[in-house]
């Protein structure tokens, strides 16, 4: 090595100390080799193989021992979990949704593994007297799980997002709520579920703040807002349009929020919910005719030239500051 390039390398060694620049922002720096075709058709392969293998087993899965039965559900979690892991230590980032798509599973089989397990060795009468208390160890098994995985393997993006809504939800079973699920709720436990909203929302703004732009945290924005709106129609026990308008209110605020401070995670779950909000309130307040459907279609369509717009200004900003 040249002593020109030792004394770059110092240079930029400097710079990463004075602002803080993590590995995943420095590595955003170079171009990625993989499309998003690939992405796309590694996450749908991985899916089928995985999902085909799972379905094929439930022709027979009444023929299986419990340990059969364990194998393929809690053991194949685990392995497609522990494959995600490894493959994620390949440089090539052509297998990214090959390891989404493993995580997935591993989301969906390992909690059915906990279920047989329960069932068989300890009974059906314990599954359902200590049914709060074992799905709260399963959320906590599995948000340290993920928690433990991201922390090592932080360039594996969904991990983060995944192991936050995990806890959220582990908070959320663990709230005495003394009532039947969609049941009105008291008062303090509106404000409890409106604290864990505002917990998840703050924790994802810093994490994204700290590692960079993570799309997979559009999933805890979402949960967060949505949890926000419920709390909120609850608190303050509303009729159905009101509660259209705080929905449309508090989806509003997600979306200047996520501008304000440059989250594209949060702006299009935002976006979403806020067109989901105003069709429901011009249903439920105005009588559809044409008059009511040209105006949604030319509020529609407003949205969208704005974003086009402010999409095509963003482009022109970065080629000029290219050139």
């Amino acid at each position: 090595m040249s002593d020109s390039k030792k004394s770059a390398l110092a240079e930029i060694q400097n710079i990463v100390n004075a602002h803080h620049i993590s590995k995943t922002e420095i590595l955003s720096l170079y171009p990625n080799t993989a499309s998003t075709l690939v992405r796309i058709v590694t996450f749908i392969a991985g899916l089928l193989l995985v999902v085909g293998l799972v379905f094929a087993a439930v022709q027979f899965w009444y023929d299986l021992n419990v340990v059969q039965q364990l194998l393929l559900t809690m053991g194949a979690g685990v392995t497609a979990f522990a494959t995600a892991l490894l493959l994620s230590r390949d440089d090539y980032v052509d297998s990214a949704g090959l390891i989404v798509s493993l995580i997935i599973v591993s989301i969906l089989l390992e909690p059915l593994g906990f279920g047989v397990a329960v069932y068989h060795y300890l009974g059906q009468d314990f599954l359902e007297e200590n049914s709060r208390l074992l799905l709260q160890v399963l959320l906590g098994g599995m948000g340290v799980q993920f928690a433990v995985a991201a922390y090592f393997q932080r360039h594996v993006k969904i991990l983060a997002p995944v192991s936050m809504a995990v806890f959220t939800l582990l908070a959320l079973v663990s709230l005495n709520l003394n009532h039947a699920f969609f049941d009105p709720v008291a008062n303090a436990d509106a404000v409890k579920i409106a604290l864990i909203s505002f917990v998840l929302l703050v924790s994802s703004l810093v994490y994204e703040n700290r590692q960079g732009y993570n799309p997979w945290m559009a999933l805890n924005y979402t949960v967060s807002i949505i949890l926000l709106v419920f709390a909120c129609v609850e608190l303050f026990d509303v009729s159905e349009t009101v509660a259209c308008v705080i929905a449309l209110s508090v989806s509003l605020t997600g979306l200047a929020l996520g501008y304000v401070v440059n989250r594209r995670a949060l702006i299009w779950p935002a976006s979403c919910i806020a067109i989901v909000s105003f069709i429901s309130l011009i249903f439920d307040v105005v009588e559809m005719g044409i008059a009511t459907s040209l105006l949604m279609a030319l509020v529609g369509f407003s949205i969208l030239m704005y974003f086009y717009f402010v999409t095509k200004r963003k482009r022109l900003q970065n080629k000029n500051f290219d050139e």
